[in-house]
């Protein structure tokens, strides 16, 4: 509640218009005694300090603002209708300072050296605190305390800050029914540390879940407590048996489909949480051999491979390697040779390639010569196919998919992690989500597990294995951060509990994870029926809306849907003729049901 009161009394400094005053001379022997750091409310310090003559004062997220003496002890905050005024003292140093304005007196206290020493460590300890996303001491069992008396209908106001006491007493008929309804208390879990100090829980009830926010005093009274609804996901509560009748509708669907288009095979599975609650296969892996596709059955993923290469992006950012906003050139200078930059137009940033708005095209003009290739020489092969890429739009202003953006993407975030893309995924990503039989580049581990590419081509339907047996074994040019994976149903599914928020932490903290996926831009259609964020994709169906990507490439087609409010996540892979879009489309709708 105070932190509410001083940020509109500042609003209202900002806003109103400072009266005709008059100023007069004050020695600086005088202004001297003001100098210093005044608490005018709990983690809000005023700071004032004189430079060449003139007090000069700064708030919390304010520039700083000079004071326009009117007496030897009251001052106008420059630009505002705000007064400062500095009770006079015996001797020595102003002990308090008193804020003037619209009818309302703040005192502040002035600090001494030890109050600041333990300020600067309380801001320190924060500091370490944000970084690392770690509660406070006291935070949870506050959150459950305010849970039961606002359930019972009997809080304890001694455990409380005046304000937040106050503002209880007044509230607490609307809240205890409010919690009330919610039924029984689940589970209380920890989100993280929001900006402004507070410790963020979601608290799961039987009806609901809400966020509480909770600010502790140092002697562990409430200092400030609110709450919204959450959004978060709530706890994953489907298994196998719960989905039981939905997952016999999937196979039934899968196996008619695969029916209708018997060449490769099909491996598909559902993810609930950290388990994978079903995976089948249909179909061979290899037709002319006769080998049946299963579980361990290895795939390649195409422009799925795109949302590693956000993953690694994400990461940089949370360990401060790079910023969002970066230039592409400041890593990546090679940059400057794609043709056509439009005149006076800023440079592209990390984040333009990473939701497809850098406004390159597709491909570049020698594609034939720039998607052919080994994996190990891809970085070569994308600098070569630069000056043969060209501008569609002017950075910024549109979305439109772009392959090559991506490639760019890869190299630009390698040059800044100090590694290469085809060492940094694996140590980074796959071997910390336990992705064991995955990989960018075919190896002795999973090539026997390898299935075999059946291209379906031409109006009469022509099989051509020829063509990915190729691209498999001599590369496909510079198109690996964008399309180079290999994996199973059973690796990416770990990968999909990553992203509907199962950890680990190692390799992104979930408080990243979330303002990645739900805060930062998602260009849309016109009729905001999908979009697509910083590597995925989003669609909106009638009741929940898909997270996820797909993928096609030679002889393979692959599709990761998740509907992140259910907590479920559906994979279909095929190196055949069916459409693993549209399977998964369908079976996620089944099991959203």
């Amino acid at each position: 509640m105070q932190r509410f009161v001083i940020f509109l009394m500042l609003a209202g400094s900002c806003l109103a218009q400072s009266p005709d005053r008059k100023e007069i001379t004050v020695s600086p022997e005088v202004l001297s005694q003001y100098v210093g750091t005044y608490a005018i409310a709990p983690r809000f310090n005023m700071t004032i300090t004189l430079v060449d003559g003139q007090l000069i004062s700064q708030m919390p997220g304010q520039g700083k603002a000079p004071l326009i003496p009117e007496s030897e002890t009251k001052f106008s905050r420059k630009g505002t209708s705000v007064e400062i005024e500095f009770p006079k003292d015996e001797k020595g140093p102003a002990s308090q300072v008193i804020l003037h304005q619209n009818g309302r007196d703040t005192t502040g206290k002035r600090l001494s050296d030890k109050d600041l020493k333990r300020i600067a460590e309380a801001a320190a300890a924060f500091d370490k605190r944000f970084k690392d996303q770690t509660a406070a001491p006291g935070t949870e069992a506050a959150v459950r305390t305010l849970v039961g008396a606002l359930q019972t209908g009997k809080p304890n106001y001694e455990k409380m800050s005046p304000d937040l006491a106050d503002a209880t007493r007044q509230q607490l008929p609307d809240l205890h029914q409010m919690i009330v309804e919610k039924g029984v208390l689940q589970s209380v879990l920890f989100k993280g540390v929001g900006p402004g100090g507070a410790d963020i829980y979601q608290v799961n009830f039987e009806k609901g879940s809400i966020d509480y926010r909770v600010w502790l005093e140092a002697d562990g009274k409430i200092e400030s407590a609110n709450f919204r609804p959450s959004e978060y996901l709530p706890p994953i509560t489907a298994t196998a048996e719960s989905l039981h009748a939905q997952l016999m509708e999937v196979d039934s669907k899968i196996a008619a489909e695969f029916a209708k288009h018997p060449i490769g095979s099909v491996t598909a599975g559902v993810v609930v949480g950290k388990q994978l609650i079903w995976s089948k296969s249909y179909g061979e892996a290899d037709m002319e051999k006769k080998i049946p596709a299963d579980a361990e059955t290895v795939y390649r993923l195409g422009s799925i491979t795109k949302m590693f290469t956000a993953l690694m992006l994400e990461q940089l950012v949370e360990a401060g390697k790079v910023h969002l906003s970066d230039p592409v050139e400041k890593y990546f200078p090679e940059m400057k040779a794609v043709q056509g930059r439009f005149p006076d137009a800023p440079p592209i940033t990390l984040i333009q390639l990473a939701t497809h708005t850098s406004g390159l095209d597709r491909e570049p003009d020698d594609i034939e010569v720039a998607t052919a290739g080994p994996v190990a020489d891809w970085e070569k092969t994308l600098i070569a196919a630069l000056p043969h890429l060209r501008y569609q739009f002017e950075p910024g202003t549109q979305f439109f998919y772009s392959n090559m953006g991506y490639a760019i993407l890869g190299a630009a975030l390698s040059r800044a992690a100090g590694e290469s893309y085809l060492e940094y995924v694996p140590k980074h990503i796959f071997e910390p989500l336990g992705m064991t039989h995955s990989a960018l580049e075919l190896n002795s581990q999973i090539l026997p597990h390898l299935s075999k590419g059946y291209a379906v081509m031409g109006p009469n339907g022509e099989v051509d294995s020829e063509t990915p047996a190729r691209e498999n074994e001599k590369g496909r040019g510079y198109k690996v951060p964008n399309g180079a994976a290999y994996t199973t149903v059973g690796d990416l599914a770990r990968f999909a509990s990553f992203l509907m928020g199962q950890g680990p932490a190692s390799v992104l903290k979930t408080s990243s994870l979330d303002r990645f996926q739900k805060e930062i831009i998602v260009p849309a259609n016109i009729d905001l029926t999908d979009g697509y964020g910083v590597g995925f994709q989003v669609d909106k169906h009638d009741n929940y809306v898909t997270f996820g990507h797909g993928g096609s490439v030679a002889g393979y087609t692959a599709m990761l849907l998740i509907n992140r409010q259910k907590g479920i996540g559906v994979i279909v892979f095929s190196n055949g003729a069916v459409d693993p879009g549209g399977l998964a489309e369908q079976s996620l709708d089944i099991l959203s049901k």
